[in-house]
């Protein structure tokens, strides 16, 4: 299973990107720290959804630097 979710999101991303989109990584989330993850290992704990939403506050702000996702026009 965690090989072929890994699979899928590496040709959504290549997909994403080639349309000119930006992937946000959480690449600190990736390495499931304990702290992170609640017990059951697959939800975020408090502190894991703060690094979450951090994320994809950087990826909005740097896409709207970059103007991508805008309404074509």
């Amino acid at each position: 299973m965690e090989r072929s979710r890994q699979k899928l999101n590496k040709l959504l991303s290549a997909f994403i990107r080639h349309s000119g989109g930006i992937v946000v990584r959480h690449k600190v989330l990736e390495s499931c720290m304990p702290g992170h993850y609640c017990r059951d290992g697959v939800h975020l704990s408090a502190g894991g959804t703060d690094i979450f939403n951090l994320g994809l506050a950087d990826g909005i702000g740097r896409a709207l630097c970059l103007g991508v996702g805008g309404a074509p026009g």
